[in-house]
């Protein structure tokens, strides 16, 4: 017996290594074959390596799907000191988007351009982005404990 401890992993990957080496060296008509052989058909494995090339490809897609829901979630759970009503919020809003209109380009769509469209529900998110975003002072955040 030998000494060396034996990597099993190692032993797998050249095995399987070996096995596509081996299919890639056959013709169709020799693949073809091996899968009829087996009772495999051809339009199994191509769903097969379809679906594998679309889940490589929405990978990245669903990891960042991901990551904003967990910020959105995040953000949802943070109190803020918001005005308690909308029209406060509103001018809370106007106020802060006044003394700094990049900010307010680069927040808002330009269907909400006139905050007077901006429909209510909205105001009170647009609000908290800005305190997330350092535009709102952090002072005048509540923390998560409150």
């Amino acid at each position: 017996m030998s000494d060396k401890t034996r990597n099993y992993e190692q032993e797998l990957a050249s095995l399987m290594n070996n096995l596509a080496e081996s299919v890639f060296e056959m013709s169709d008509d020799e693949v073809r074959t091996e899968m009829k052989k087996n009772g495999d058909s051809t339009d199994a494995v191509r769903g097969i390596l379809r679906q594998a090339v679309k889940d490589c490809q929405q990978r990245n897609l669903i990891e960042a799907q991901q990551r904003y829901e967990e910020r959105i979630a995040a953000l949802s759970s943070k109190k803020f000191s918001l005005p308690e009503s909308i029209q406060e919020m509103r001018d809370m809003l106007n106020s802060i988007l006044t003394s700094n209109p990049a900010v307010g380009s680069a927040l808002l769509t330009a269907q909400h351009r006139d905050f007077s469209d901006l429909p209510d529900e909205e105001v009170p998110g647009y609000l908290k982005q800005l305190f997330e975003l350092g535009v709102i002072d952090d002072t005048a955040a509540m923390g998560d404990d409150e």
